[in-house]
């Protein structure tokens, strides 16, 4: 009996040294793993601090760049606001001063009307003292009346020399309006 309990005490010496070693197989993996894992950890969390630093970084830089960008666009709101502001203002101007041109036009134009009246008057008042004088010459070669003649003689060349005036006032004037309607046309 003795053998065979040197015989069960050897198989369990045996059983527990081959259990002890895949005991201590079992921690060495156990050590491994959880030496592996620590890295992964490590590394996991170098990781994630290096993510958020970046997203942090880059949120920044976006942050930043957008902000200049609105500033800029804020600028350039300013900047189309007083040059629309200054553009109004031409307009304005330039509105008003057409009128007033437009005014001017019309002014000249209604003078001019009334010159043509006049100058229709004029040439009528000519028309009438041809025929006047011309039947004063016609009486006068059948009637001795000299001192007549010669008073309606000098009526006539006062009335003509009149007209001439009249007509070189005209002339005048029609030279000047015309310089101004081609000014105002252009």
């Amino acid at each position: 009996m003795a053998s065979m309990e040197f015989e069960r005490d050897e198989a369990m010496k045996n059983l527990i040294a081959n259990y002890e070693k895949k005991l201590k197989n079992r921690q060495e993996e156990i050590d491994q793993l959880q030496s592996q894992m620590e890295q992964a950890n490590r590394e996991y969390t170098e990781i994630d601090k290096q993510t958020e630093q970046d997203a942090d970084t880059e949120i920044n830089g976006l942050r930043l760049e957008f902000e200049r960008k609105v500033r800029e666009e804020k600028e350039q709101g300013l900047r189309l606001k007083g040059e629309n502001g200054v553009m109004r203002k031409k307009f304005n101007t330039l509105q008003s001063e057409i009128e007033d041109h437009k005014e001017g036009i019309n002014k000249l134009f209604q003078e001019e009307k009334r010159l043509h009246g006049v100058i229709k008057s004029l040439e009528d008042d000519i028309t009438s003292l041809k025929r006047e004088v011309d039947t004063t010459v016609n009486r006068s070669k059948y009637t001795d009346s000299r001192p007549r003649f010669k008073s309606e003689m000098k009526r006539y060349k006062i009335r003509k020399s009149e007209y001439m005036i009249s007509r070189r006032r005209i002339r005048n004037w029609k030279s000047s309006n015309l310089f101004l309607n081609s000014r105002y046309k252009n």
